[in-house]
């Protein structure tokens, strides 16, 4: 099956971190970070060397020998212990197999792809190449959620100074976060600035803000006001005020 990988690392890290922050609730936001990045090179060392390595460099440095049908198509991928194989098919880099090598022990990695490419199992087939094509709405509103959330976290790190972003070509977007503290009582405004580009159709950008960035807001704590605290409302900007309770 034909996947970006970039916004699927974008995605693991992500889960690394929210499952690093939740087991250590004491942690400052860097050593949560270090630690996600730690264990997204530990267990998928092979997806993390594909996606970094291959949008420099998209064919690779070495071939994969010992192919009947496949020689001279097919580079190696390092990454520690670990090994892949890789095709770079004009536009798209296909990551074709993973796994774990070591020189003459049993199950290494190489002999595996001779055998995958002998039975002509290596290359991606007609169904891979038809869903290699991206759906442009599904990865805008990944790119959405991904940078609204990283956003809305440095705007809750930062409050009182609006961060901004254009997303995908599509939408820019801009959160601020006002915090009130009343003796133990915590309470913060979030507000969200959206302005859809020229480049920008097909969906409502305030329902996908409020699906992909901020899920988790109960529809009485939401309002739309006529303005903004800290900036001019440009041409085409909505804003989203979240009280949070």
């Amino acid at each position: 099956m034909g996947v970006d990988a970039r916004p699927v690392v974008a995605r693991v890290r992500d889960a690394l971190f929210i499952d690093v922050t939740r087991k250590n609730s004491g942690w400052a936001v860097d050593q949560v970070g270090a630690e996600a990045d730690r264990k997204l090179r530990y267990r998928y060392g092979p997806l993390l060397a594909f996606a970094d390595e291959r949008a420099q460099q998209p064919e690779g440095r070495e071939w994969t020998k010992s192919l009947a049908n496949s020689f001279k198509k097919v580079f190696n991928l390092h990454a520690g212990e670990d090994r892949g194989v890789t095709w770079w098919d004009r536009d798209v880099v296909w990551l074709l197999t993973v796994g774990f090598h070591r020189s003459g022990s049993r199950g290494d990695f190489y002999p595996g792809v001779v055998k995958l490419d002998k039975q002509n199992e290596l290359m991606p087939t007609r169904e891979d190449f038809l869903s290699a094509d991206p759906d442009p709405t599904a990865e805008y509103l990944r790119d959405l959620g991904r940078k609204g959330r990283a956003l809305l976290d440095m705007a809750r790190e930062n409050p009182f100074t609006d961060h901004g972003d254009l997303i995908a070509q599509r939408v820019t977007l801009g959160v601020y976060v006002e915090v009130y503290v009343v003796g133990d009582d915590r309470a913060e405004e979030v507000w969200i600035r959206v302005r859809a580009t020229p480049d920008h159709h097909g969906s409502d950008i305030i329902r996908d803000v409020l699906v992909n960035v901020i899920p988790e807001a109960a529809p009485a704590d939401i309002s739309f006001p006529q303005k903004h605290p800290v900036r001019r409302i440009e041409s085409g900007e909505r804003i989203i005020c979240w009280a949070c309770p």
